[in-house]
């Protein structure tokens, strides 16, 4: 949890301080407001990430540094400030006045977020969908995101190497290796992620349709056999060589894996209507919640709900309301008479204007 929120500089914000109770925060005001960009900053503060898309514009446009400060429920002062030095942004944290330079778990607060995008995670992109799983492990996996990182960085110098006319084949041998002994570590955490999903998603999901059962899972789609998956790709880079070089890309691994969720064997996407989507999309964030939240001792994960009360129907506010009442969360919105009727009248609100 996080008490209060200092922000200098922070994109709409010149200079300004919040504080938050431990159960329900709403953030009410007009589009345009700073709703999300209040989320935002506390998603930055507690996990030094930002769900947004773009970060560029993190500073304030008259200024050239922006700095925000929170306090945590063990009364740790977290500081996080970027400071724009010829064209480069230069980040500090800090965490009760000493500065963190290798940033680790412990070092963070866990955030769940549900903004209105994910609401097409069944129907949109495939990258979507395999950020979703990669964002997940993120959290839960220590070494995750640098063997991510590391097998993007193999493919942006396969690639270079494929765009080079002179490149051979025999050139290959060491990327195809560690491009190999990369994926299948991501592979095998995903292919595992899933499986734990699938342990839990029937039940709850059933928990909150009720009217309608149905049998859901979630399937990996890859281009390999996954028995002996680190062979087959290895294989399938050597046999394609010549194809790959035709299109000066890398056709094979896991950035071009797929994720299909299925109610009764056949895509969600083809036969769920609109409200099961939703439905669906809230157990993920549910068995999300729980991942994360047994993954972290120090830490309950904080939610962050932007925009997305509305979206949701009776039925689904009330579970919820009643799944999430014992987190802390902040929920923006347009229409502070939509969510806090459904909450009690403790509830925290923050009122925002143009």
């Amino acid at each position: 949890m996080i008490f209060n929120l200092n922000l200098v500089n922070f994109r709409s914000y010149k200079t300004e301080s919040f504080e938050f109770n431990p159960g329900v925060n709403l953030i009410v005001g007009p589009n345009a407001s700073g709703k999300t960009n209040l989320i935002e900053a506390i998603s930055l503060i507690c996990s030094l990430k930002s769900f947004r898309s773009k970060t560029n514009d993190l500073i304030n446009h008259q200024a050239d540094f922006f700095y925000i400060k929170a306090i945590d429920q063990m009364n740790f002062q977290r500081e996080l400030s970027y400071q724009l030095i010829n064209n480069q942004l230069t980040k500090k944290y800090k965490l009760n006045q000493l500065e963190i330079k290798n940033h680790n778990q412990q070092h963070k607060i866990p955030i769940i977020v549900f903004e209105p995008s994910y609401l097409n995670l069944i129907s949109g992109t495939s990258e979507k969908r395999r950020d979703y799983l990669d964002q997940i492990n993120q959290s839960l996996l220590k070494n995750y995101s640098r063997i991510l990182n590391q097998y993007k960085r193999i493919i942006t110098q396969r690639n270079k190497l494929l765009k080079d006319p002179k490149s051979q084949i025999q050139d290959f041998f060491p990327w195809n290796i560690r491009l190999v002994e990369t994926a299948n570590l991501i592979v095998e955490k995903r292919l595992n992620l899933i499986n734990t999903i699938n342990q839990k998603i029937n039940y709850i999901y059933n928990e909150i349709a009720k009217n309608k059962i149905y049998n859901i899972e979630i399937e990996y789609k890859t281009n390999q056999n996954v028995k002996n998956y680190a062979n087959n790709l290895l294989k399938s880079l050597e046999d394609n060589f010549s194809l790959e070089k035709k299109y000066s890309y890398s056709l094979f691994g896991p950035h071009h894996d797929d994720v299909v969720f299925k109610f009764d064997k056949k895509e969600a996407r083809s036969i769920a209507s609109r409200g099961e989507i939703r439905t669906l999309i809230l157990v993920l964030k549910i068995i999300e919640a729980q991942l994360v939240e047994e993954n972290n001792k120090n830490y309950q994960p904080i939610l962050l709900f932007d925009d997305v009360f509305s979206e949701l129907d009776g039925s689904r506010r009330k579970y919820l309301i009643e799944y999430f009442q014992n987190y802390q969360i902040f929920i923006t919105t347009t229409d502070a008479d939509v969510v806090v009727k459904n909450f009690s009248k403790n509830s925290h609100i923050i009122l925002l204007n143009n």
